[in-house]
């Protein structure tokens, strides 16, 4: 039976040199090769395997608060495609704006109350609504009183 081949810094190890020689030499080189699966992993591959996994648990504490989303509706009909959208909470703001069906997606920046702002024409009526860590959905209704716009829950 012949033993597994390695290539250790360009070297090509001769088929029946001993296995354990191999991971030696491999060992020496930062290289850690397992045999039945034939995988070798150096040690800068550890170490961007870790930093991945480290911004994966990392990335969502980055972000801040969570997403505030929902649609806007008026008339029964939902608002149309590009209608002005922010949240702010404390001193940071997100804006966006609505898309063919009236939904919006933001993602506030902090926990806490925020205010809602949804800009049409030259006004902008609110709403106050709270960020959380996770999603927030907030479907809203534009509705004139008064001859001004006002915002609501559904």
């Amino acid at each position: 039976m012949s033993r597994p081949t390695g290539t250790v810094s360009g070297t090509r190890r001769a088929t029946g040199d001993s296995e354990t020689a191999v991971r030696r030499e491999q060992a020496a080189a930062g290289v850690e090769c397992v045999y039945n699966i034939q995988v070798c992993v150096t040690e800068d591959d550890m170490k961007a395997l870790a930093l991945s996994v480290l911004l994966l648990v990392a990335a969502p504490s980055l972000v801040g608060a969570g997403e505030i989303y929902g649609s806007i509706k008026e008339a029964g009909k939902p608002v149309k495609e590009g209608v002005k959208v922010e949240v702010a909470c404390g001193e940071k703001t997100v804006a966006g704006e609505t898309d063919k069906n009236g939904a919006y997606r933001l993602f506030a920046q902090e926990e806490g109350k925020c205010t809602l702002t949804v800009r049409i024409g030259d006004e902008a009526p609110s709403i106050a609504v709270h960020s959380f860590e996770d999603s927030a959905r907030y479907n809203l209704v534009l509705e004139k009183k008064d001859g001004k716009y006002v915002l609501r829950s559904e």
